[in-house]
């Protein structure tokens, strides 16, 4: 798959921990993407986060449940900063 350029671009992903998330998170971040993740379990999402690091990367995390009507309105809040 070719790498595409999604620098300027805010992405946000939830179920982010593990699984198709994390790998979605993992191609955005590659091509450029701010990120902001969201998943029910902090310590996986942490360590998502953590394997996404690097000097091109900006990854914001929020844990939470996205049937949460107010954990599902922060995370898009926080994609529109």
């Amino acid at each position: 798959m070719a790498d595409v350029s999604f620098g300027g671009r805010v992405v946000l992903i939830t179920g982010a921990a593990r699984g198709i998330g994390r790998e979605a998170a993992r191609r955005f971040a590659r091509g450029g993407a701010r990120l902001v993740l969201g998943d029910r379990d902090a310590g996986a999402l942490a360590e998502t986060a953590a394997a996404l690091t690097g000097p091109d990367v900006a990854v914001e995390t929020l844990t939470g449940d996205v049937r949460d009507p107010a954990h599902a309105a922060a995370l898009v809040e926080r994609a529109g900063q």
